[in-house]
């Protein structure tokens, strides 16, 4: 069986909130993924979504939470991506995404692509499409493969990472990379997204088996203080002076 590379694959944590208005730029969403939009593109947002009891994809993984991304016809470009420490993970091997999608109206496209970021004082970003599905209006599961980059010759710096990208609209500039799937006013939703080495996918499962595993995992990466007051001290040291008797 292959091993799913994706920590937070299920969308059940939101430690940085719930409901993403007009989003642009690169703000975080579910833990461990993050958007990519134009600076003031109009009607993009992302939100979480809470299943009806009973009706999540996939028996045995009772998912809670699933994301639901909105964009519109003044959004150029918009995609949701997850980084996945060093570049050196899958590279030269053949892997396969494989993830359940559906939209609220229409038959719009998903755009799949890879980025291989090799870090602060690296080489160059390599970003290559995998393909596009077409999705429908009831939960499927879809699946792509594609043989990964070789990192033959390359340096890598610090901090490199090795992406996912599913591109949900994408004007002429974008357009190879997103697999022409074009600018898209839709309502598409997603869930358990899993990545693993091989040409199959393989039955879903989730990095660690629980949740209180995915919520360590998330962790890892991302720390919260929450305050109740109008100012809060992140570190604090009660000691003035220090004297000598």
């Amino acid at each position: 069986m292959g091993l799913p590379y994706l920590q937070h694959q299920w969308f059940s944590i939101w430690q940085r909130g719930t409901s993403f208005s007009d989003v642009a730029g690169g703000p975080a969403i579910a833990d461990r993924w993050t958007v990519y939009a134009p600076g003031g593109s109009p009607a993009a947002s992302v939100s979480r979504q809470t299943f009806t009891p009973g009706t999540a994809p996939v028996a045995g993984y009772e998912g809670q939470y699933y994301c639901r991304v909105a964009t519109g016809s003044g959004t150029t470009y918009f995609q949701i991506w997850q980084p996945i420490e060093n570049v050196q993970t899958f590279a030269g091997q053949t892997v396969t995404v494989s993830f359940w999608a559906k939209a609220s109206s229409g038959t719009p496209k998903i755009g799949l692509a890879y980025s291989q970021n090799f870090g602060s004082g690296g080489s160059s970003v390599v970003q290559n499409p995998i393909s596009a599905v077409t999705i429908s209006t009831s939960w499927a599961r879809y699946s792509v493969t594609v043989a990964v980059a070789s990192i033959s010759g390359k340096t890598i710096g610090t901090n490199s990472s090795f992406e996912i990208d599913f591109w949900l609209s994408a004007g002429s500039t974008l357009a190879t990379l997103a697999s022409s799937i074009g600018i898209q006013n839709a309502t598409i939703s997603i869930w358990g997204v899993q990545l693993e080495a091989g040409s199959t996918a393989t039955p879903f499962q989730t990095a660690t088996g629980t949740i209180q595993g995915e919520l360590a995992a998330c962790q890892r990466y991302y720390w919260r203080s929450v305050s109740d007051t109008s100012n809060a001290v992140v570190g604090q040291s009660n000691e003035i002076g220090r004297a000598h008797v």
